[in-house]
């Protein structure tokens, strides 16, 4: 029981941290110029929002479905939302650009605490098999 409950809870954090990086890099690319227009304007960066926005609903269905359901640890579903988070975080790296990466901006948090969380599942899921 223990161990459904800490699979809920870590794929709903995963979909939290996914979804503030989205809206984060939303945000960013609307309020930033570049080439005379606000960067959400050019393709290569709405095909980057858009596969980020694409992973964090995924992320936040396997979150809805495991606090919902109840039916034993979401194995699969973990496996796979550690690596889609590192993704989303990845594309809201690029987004930004170099200030992704400065510490003022806070960007880089996310994708740090996504790589932490996959490295537990992925050694929670090791200990199981």
């Amino acid at each position: 029981m223990r161990l459904e409950a800490w699979g809920a809870a870590t794929l709903a954090y995963l979909a939290g941290l996914a979804s503030e990086s989205v809206d984060r890099a939303e945000e960013h690319a609307k309020s930033r110029e570049q080439f005379g227009r606000p960067l959400a304007a050019l393709p290569a960066v709405q095909a980057r929002l858009a596969d980020a926005a694409l992973a964090r609903d995924g992320l936040l269905l396997c979150a809805w479905s495991a606090a919902s359901a109840g039916s034993g640890l979401a194995a699969d579903e973990l496996a796979w939302a550690g690596g889609a988070c590192c993704e989303v975080t990845a594309h809201v790296h690029q987004v930004h650009g170099a200030v992704g990466f400065a510490l003022e901006g806070g960007v880089h948090r996310f994708h740090r605490r996504a790589k932490t969380v996959q490295v537990w599942i992925d050694a929670v899921l090791r200990e199981l098999h």
